[in-house]
């Protein structure tokens, strides 16, 4: 099984195909390790490593780091060795069966409301010897009671696996920040982002086009403006290192 690379120089990154994350997941769950965070890369955090050390010390600390996106795949022919791309959908889906088999208990953390109570009946169909807890109410993760209130109900819940869904670099920050070290015996713990609304089945799985590699193109016709926007400029980034072969620096030091 390949060894963590760091690409650019910068980044850590497990450069496995999902059947060999699997492989480490499964590991983890035989041996009831606790506080392992895996994370999907996409290149948003991607960027934020090269800029950001707080987050850049969270990947390394995390158990598995799997590049999830097509453009880091596209972005790795001109900075080698070229990355594998792991589906973060499709990672979650394979995560559930195994958590199925295993009769385990998880939790739904983020998102809204109505989308949780979707995907908790939703996984409850499909994978029927998990127990599922969504972690009720609107919450603020930048807010610190809120924060200490999820913790409480998480002591009591008592989930083997925690499915995030927040925005891509602050959810894995706040995972970090509250969640791991707490004594809460969580085996494993991601932010799976929209990955709690299309399990609810309240947002599109493009299902075909992310098994031939295009699923961000859809996305970027149909979503928002605001996430049209973020995307060029993302695209804007990558092209540029790929053109002049220097590392992005755009002094965002933010989580």
């Amino acid at each position: 099984m390949n060894e963590r690379i760091l690409h650019n120089g910068v980044v850590p990154i497990d450069n496995l195909n999902i059947n060999l994350c699997l492989r480490k997941i499964k590991t983890v769950l035989h041996e009831r390790k606790t506080d392992q965070q895996v994370i999907t890369l996409t290149p948003k955090s991607y960027l934020l490593a090269l800029n950001n050390q707080e987050f850049l010390e969270v990947l390394n600390k995390a158990f598995l780091v799997v590049p999830e996106s097509v453009l880091l795949r596209f972005y790795s022919f001109t900075k080698p060795p070229i990355l594998e791309r792991v589906s973060g959908i499709e990672l979650l889906n394979r995560i559930l069966d195994e958590c199925n088999q295993r009769q385990m208990n998880i939790a739904l953390l983020g998102s809204g409301e109505s989308q949780r109570e979707h995907a908790k009946k939703n996984i409850k169909l499909r994978y029927p010897s998990i127990k599922v807890c969504s972690i009720p109410g609107n919450y603020n993760f930048h807010n610190t009671d809120d924060s200490k209130r999820i913790i409480d109900i998480m002591f009591d819940a008592s989930p083997e696996f925690v499915i995030m869904a927040g925005k891509q670099t602050e959810a894995e920050l706040w995972i970090n920040r509250w969640l791991l070290g707490k004594g809460l015996n969580i085996n494993l713990v991601a932010n799976f982002g929209q990955g709690i609304d299309i399990v609810g089945g309240v947002r599109q799985d493009y299902k075909l086009a992310r098994r031939l590699g295009f699923e961000w193109f859809l996305r970027v016709v149909f979503e928002s403006n605001d996430f049209r926007s973020d995307r060029l400029r993302t695209f804007i980034a990558f092209g540029k290192m790929a053109l002049f072969g220097k590392i992005n620096k755009t002094g965002d030091n933010r989580g």
